[in-house]
């Protein structure tokens, strides 16, 4: 009887590591998820002053990053030119060989993506392929034509109308939206 009785209270009392320090994360809803695009979890190293939940940046890799021993976890897996949002911090830091300053391990997903849609194509939770215009004028709006990091032919979910009505030089009726990659 007493080693059933031992064996339930370390069933009970020993420390369950899993437990410690856990967080419940809310699990969304199915239409959720389709409305909001894959929010594609990536694990990354970024500076102190950046890393904050909820703080966004744009990867740019310089040429000593190819050299480094942290580029696996710090650029590999990160497309230059998309804009990122931290989501999660951990506690593991690094100093970066090159430029010295301390790098946290973080986790991020994409960032929305602002961008000009013709009327036609800006439906919210719509899934299209991105096809920047092949216009030769200089206008104001070129840079929301054509947002940094977006290429052709990249699969992205339209995630919300933010305006609509804007006019461009070619004539066309444009809606400005908010985008969520998809690779």
């Amino acid at each position: 009887m007493s080693i059933l009785l031992r064996r339930i209270s370390l069933i009970y009392l020993e420390p369950k590591p899993y437990l410690v320090n856990s967080t419940v994360r809310d699990v969304p809803s199915r239409k959720k998820l389709q409305s909001e695009g894959r929010k594609k979890l990536q694990v990354t190293l970024v500076t102190e002053d950046l890393a904050k939940i909820g703080a966004t940046f744009i990867i740019k890799k310089k040429p000593y990053c190819s050299k480094c021993y942290l580029k696996k976890i710090c650029v590999d897996g990160l497309r230059e030119g998309i804009k990122y949002r931290v989501s999660s911090i951990r506690s593991k830091t690094h100093r970066c060989p090159f430029t010295g300053s301390i790098m946290r391990v973080v986790e991020v997903t994409y960032a929305p993506i602002q961008a000009l849609l013709p009327a036609s194509k800006a439906m919210p939770g719509a899934v299209i392929t991105f096809a920047p215009p092949s216009c030769n004028i200089k206008c104001p709006l070129k840079q929301l034509c054509i947002p940094e990091g977006l290429r052709k032919g990249d699969k992205v979910v339209i995630t919300g109308i933010i305006s609509k009505g804007f006019k461009c030089d070619n004539g066309l009726e444009l809606t400005l939206v908010s985008l969520l990659p998809q690779f």
